[in-house]
């Protein structure tokens, strides 16, 4: 998960921003959240992949190649294990020994691991995630594959909206590391995360012709199925289930979506710092939320420092963020300043860049 669904935030009132009352339109809380659990947007049924275990593979297409020998189609006779990844994950860096490690041991079986790069993004001038295609993709991968060359024994590629549409999204796969393994018939032999346990042993099973393309296929669905049921459950004990919703608001109508952060503030995530703090994040990440929404996402960074006692520079980020959209430059300088202080070594590998490129963004007032 991306560090801002980690952080701690809770909803606190501050003099000259927007009050819940504001934010409802004259509705309570309940009603909103009663209106969204009464229509189609709630818990939805299952859906099945359209991409599973036994399949032909789509075409395998690329936006470029930065290491290794290319490849254009899958060869009978050899196994294709495909990492699809991001250089912001932290666990897709974790797993990069391994899958180097398997490279070299099972080459001469005919392995050929491919590291596919998606959902690639990074700051424009004003601050804003946007997403990474094609030749500024390209770039930027390589920049990370050349620090990371002697981690990353195995063709490395750029993805594209295809990959991540016609590969991901039709396997039902909605997160990174994701390992899919092709098989010597040319079929998709293994579905599941590249920090799975057991990788190792579905390779070793495929790469002996072992693999059972039925069993297998019944076996993922019905885990996909029970993890859908558990998953429902824990999204709606958590939070994550509205504010999955809020995130789809927030496409169309932001101030609906701020209306209803709010009445989630209030009920089904009320002391729940971690979907608190994910609001806001998500509310101060880009322009064009009302000052009534900006302010919101102030209230809840704010809170979250005070939970955390001011020693989490993560949320620290969040609030600097939230200041600087409220027009609070200096604010933000100290705060995120004071964030960039407190890194640990750990952090700082995934996220001092971004702290340094915001901090030199808020001086500039």
């Amino acid at each position: 998960m991306l560090k801002r669904l980690t952080a701690a935030a809770i909803l606190v009132a501050l003099t000259g921003t927007a009050s819940a009352q504001d934010l409802l339109g004259g509705k309570t809380a309940q009603e909103v959240i009663a209106e969204f659990e009464a229509t189609a947007s709630g818990p939805k049924a299952f859906e099945m992949p359209k991409l599973n275990i036994g399949d032909e593979p789509p075409a395998f297409k690329v936006d470029s190649w930065v290491k290794g020998t290319p490849i254009s189609s899958f060869e009978e006779g050899n196994v294709y294990l495909i990492d699809f990844w991001a250089t912001w994950c932290g666990p897709c860096i974790a797993i990069m020994p391994h899958l180097t490690e398997l490279q070299k041991e099972h080459e001469a079986d005919g392995l050929r691991v491919v590291g596919v790069s998606i959902w690639e993004s990074e700051r424009d001038a004003d601050g804003n995630r946007v997403p990474l295609r094609g030749e500024k993709q390209a770039d930027h991968v390589q920049a990370f594959v050349d620090k990371n060359d002697a981690r990353m024994g195995y063709t490395v590629g750029t993805g594209s909206e295809f990959m991540e549409t016609d590969w991901m999204r039709a396997a039902n796969q909605n997160g990174i590391p994701t390992v899919m393994i092709v098989d010597r018939q040319g079929k998709i032999g293994w579905i599941g995360y590249g920090t799975d346990p057991t990788l190792g042993e579905n390779l070793d099973a495929i790469l002996a012709g072992e693999n059972d393309y039925a069993a297998d296929s019944e076996a993922r669905l019905e885990e996909m199925k029970s993890e859908w049921e558990e998953s429902i459950s824990r999204q709606k004990e958590s939070g994550q289930l509205y504010y999955n919703h809020f995130l789809g608001l927030a496409k169309s109508d932001k101030d609906q979506a701020a209306a209803f952060a709010q009445a989630m503030s209030e009920t089904v995530v009320k002391d729940k710092p971690n979907v608190y703090n994910a609001i806001a994040w998500t509310i101060v990440e880009n322009e064009g939320w009302s000052p009534d929404a900006v302010g919101f996402a102030r209230q809840l960074a704010e809170q979250a420092c005070e939970l955390t006692d001011w020693e989490n520079p993560m949320v620290m980020d969040t609030l600097a963020w939230a200041q600087y959209r409220s027009g609070d430059a200096e604010a933000a300088t100290q705060t995120e300043q004071k964030a960039l202080d407190m890194l640990t070594e750990e952090q700082a590998a995934q996220v001092k860049s971004d702290f340094e490129k915001a901090l030199e963004l808020f001086k500039q007032g």
